[in-house]
Parts: structure tokens; sequence; C-alpha cells
């Protein structure tokens, strides 16, 4: 049965799995890719999965002919993006669709841009992809311990109104004056209340960095519950694949950390892999072999409990041990009902670890890195994982180094 333990951490994703009709990519931030033609030449731009950026280059080596040149008369394209289903999207620079004629000029004139606009989208495609088997790439070193780092208030104050002066043709009116004054006691009674707000913020602001600085130099070192949020915190900050549950229990003053994850099912892994269409000019999706999907996911629950090893010895000084364990949501061949079964399960010391990830993780074989662990796994010849029986508290072997 799955997460055993006391405390429940949910993990929001920050990078989004998407599945269709014609495959599957991770993505964050903009939608895909796009390239915009001009006087000056053109230019790409895609985003670039998981970080919430994009890229953007000049494409070919001189400017674009003009359409209108060529086109007889047609409108010309301005603007060329990938659409969701892989094909390529013609606009004008009005961002209206282009006529049936003028997009034929456009792929005439426009064909290697078109290519390597579908290549790079396939090339951010499939390392999305990829980088699912990667996420102990952040992993934080060894030797990492938590360090205050004090923040200021980054919101400046609000500034004073500056009175109203008469003008040299209004000053004389009758009431003048008086409006004026009204007009001042408004803006200071505006700008007192934004204050007031201000310095509320300020006050909420240094009261919560003071206590974390107190849970960063103290409290971690002598406080269950503190360790307990230092960790959550650590683990709430990983960009996750899609929503995680994790159950954490903490125990021997801080020194042993029991941790339950609830893994990806393998049909979560993505099933196609992009390709440039044999035209050249559209995003086409290859179905990935069985062996490829299962590879991809057994090295990305490996990658998974690295990074959660990884963080949870970063986040908690006095842990020496962590014992980790994966379970998946498994249909029954007997009865069809889903149940927990555990895939994977490590028991690693401090000292073990600092052995274990002392390069840097994106040099590591992760699989081969945790199999120098104490590890509970059934790995069959053709790469599919049988249940298992994880580490539990009360285990004997817990006590060895």
């Amino acid at each position: 049965m799955g997460l055993r333990f006391r405390k429940s951490i949910r993990l929001a994703p920050g990078v989004r799995l998407n599945l269709g009709l014609r495959g599957a990519s991770l993505s964050v931030g903009g939608r895909g890719a796009s390239v915009t033609f001009g006087s000056r030449g053109a230019s790409a731009s895609v985003g670039i999965p998981g970080t919430g950026l994009s890229y953007q280059r000049r494409l070919g080596g001189g400017g674009s002919r003009n359409a209108r040149a060529t086109g007889g008369g047609h409108q010309a394209a301005s603007h060329i993006s990938i659409g969701d289903d892989g094909a390529p999207v013609f606009q004008d620079s009005a961002g209206q669709p282009l006529s049936a004629a003028a997009i034929r000029v456009a792929r005439a004139q426009h064909a290697d841009a078109i290519r390597e606009l579908v290549q790079q989208r396939c090339d951010a495609i499939n390392a999305a992809i990829t980088a699912l088997g990667d996420v102990h790439h952040a992993t934080p070193p060894p030797t990492q311990r938590p360090e205050y780092t004090p923040r200021g208030f980054a919101e400046p104050p609000p500034q004073p109104p500056s009175p109203s002066r008469a003008g040299c043709l209004l000053g004389w009116l009758p009431g003048e004056a008086e409006r004026r004054a009204a007009a001042d006691a408004t803006a200071q009674s505006a700008y007192e209340s934004q204050l007031i707000d201000w310095d509320r913020a300020r006050q909420s602001f240094e009261l919560a960095e003071s206590r974390r600085e107190r849970l960063i130099t103290h409290d971690i070192y002598h406080d269950i519950e503190a360790m307990d949020d230092a960790l959550a915190q650590a683990l709430q900050a990983i960009e996750w694949p899609r929503e995680t549950l994790i159950a954490s229990e903490i125990d021997r003053g801080g020194q042993l950390v029991f941790l339950d994850v609830d893994l990806p099912e393998i049909e979560d892994m993505p099933r196609q892999r992009a390709m440039v269409a044999p035209r050249g000019d559209a995003v086409a999706m290859r179905a990935q072999s069985a062996t490829d999907i299962q590879q991809l996911y057994v090295r990305h629950i490996h990658a998974v409990l690295f990074r959660i090893i990884g963080e949870t010895f970063a986040a908690l000084p006095l842990a020496q041990q962590v014992v980790i364990s994966g379970f998946s949501q498994r249909p029954q061949r007997a009865t069809g009902s889903i149940q927990d079964e555990y895939l994977i399960s490590a028991r690693v010391t401090r000292e073990r670890w600092g052995q274990v990830a002392q390069h840097p993780p994106s040099a590591l074989d992760v699989v081969a890195a945790l199999e120098q662990c104490a590890l509970r796994r059934s790995l069959t010849t053709t790469g599919r994982l049988r249940a298992i029986v994880p580490y539990a508290p009360g285990d004997a072997d817990l006590a060895a180094s």
C-alpha cells in the first residue's frame, strides 16, 4: 500500500505532459515554434520545453523576396508557425490566414526556413521526451547544506504627492484655491493609505524572513516539524513532470528519513517521437518501440528517486540515512482491479551518497548509480519492473551503514 508515512507533500507540476493524437511533448510557457519574414529576412522563435523561455535566431543569409514579386499579386506571408497538428500555419502581417494561392507562394519561397522550423519543433519535442529520464540532472551536490541568504523587501515605498500649483491663467478663478486644496487632501489621503498598506506588507515580509532565517539556521537542527517544512519546501521547488504525491516520515531526531513516492504509470510515458515529414513541411509522429518506452520509464523512475534523495540530504543537514520507495498503480490480472505495487526501494546513507553523487549528475548513468546503494528492484531482461517488498520501518538492515 502506498503513502505509508504521516506527512504528505503534493508536488504541483511545473512541466506539462501533453498527449494527443499526433504525439506527446513536455512544455512550459509558450506554445511551439514560429518563423517571421520581413525586409531583413526570416527569424525563427522556438519555445524551450521545461524552462518557460523561448529561443530566437535569424534564418538564412539575406532578405527574403516579397511574395508579391512572384506571387501574382497575392498577399505576402509575414508569419509562419507550427500548429498543434504539426502543420505550418500561414498568416499575413495582420495575423489573418493567407489564401490558398498565397500559401503556395510562401511554401515555394520559404521552403528551407519552413523545414528548419519544423526540425526545431521536432528537436524540442524529442528533447522534452528525453528529459523525462534526466530529472536528476538538477540534483544538488552531496556537499550542499542549507545556507541563509538575507533578502530585502523588493517593493519600493509609495512617493508622497506634490502640492498642486495654480496655473497662471486659472489661479484667479473663484474657488480655484479650494479645489486645489481638496485635490491635495485627496491625494494625501490616498498616499497615507498606500503607505499603511506598504508598511504592513513590509512587516509581513520581514516576519516571514525572520522565520526563514530561524528555520535555516536553527529549527532544522532541533525541530522535527521544521525539518518536515524544510523538506516540503525543497521538493515543491522542483519542476515536476506531473502532479506527484510524496509521503514522508522523519525519525531518530532527524537522522532517518522515510519517503514514499507515487510514481507515474508506464502508460504515462510518451508513445511517439517527432520527425520531419517526408515532404519536409510538417511534424510527423513516429511510434516508439515497446523497448524504448520501457527503457525511458525505468530511467525516469530512477531519476525521480535520485533527485529526491539528493534534495533530502541537501535540505536536512542532520539526515544520515534516507529510505525511499516508489509505487505505481497496476491492474491485477486476476481481478482487473487497480492496486498499488511497489516497484523500487532504496536505502542510502549520507556517506554512501557522497560517493555515489560525487560526479555531476548529467555525467551519471542514473540507473547504475542507484545500483550502488542498497536497492530492492526486480527488473526483467526485457526491462519490465515487477512488484517488490519495499524497505520499511523496523527492517533489521536499517541499522546498517
